[in-house]
């Protein structure tokens, strides 16, 4: 899924495109990078701390630059939306992705929670 979701964004239309994670230099960034090594990219961290505070991923003529939210907005995800007045985030269903007989591109009814 993450192999797919950012060679999406290594295109034309994203180029030079900044994408925030929360917590990305905390957690995020380790996850992401084990993924990022087994494909064909450029990868240029900009490092503070001992922690990743930008990735620039390069592909072809394309790049995008990964960046922590949380850095700039230092507060859980939960308490954001109630400081911003927008809805939650809703819980993510890892028991349904991670069912290997449902496809990624997956496209039906919301599963109950």
């Amino acid at each position: 899924m993450l192999i797919q979701g950012i060679t999406s964004l290594l295109r034309k239309k994203y180029d030079q495109s900044k994408i925030y994670i929360h917590n990305f230099s905390h957690f995020d960034s380790i996850f992401l990078m084990k993924v990022l090594a087994n494909m064909n990219l450029t990868m240029r961290p900009i490092m503070r701390d001992g922690r990743i505070i930008d990735l620039k991923i390069s592909w072809k003529k394309y790049s995008i630059y990964m960046r922590d939210s949380y850095l700039l907005l230092p507060s859980s995800l939960a308490k954001l939306t109630i400081n911003f007045e927008v809805e939650s985030k809703g819980k993510f269903p890892y028991p349904f992705v991670n069912n290997s007989n449902i496809p990624l591109n997956y496209r039906g009814p919301v599963p109950n929670k």
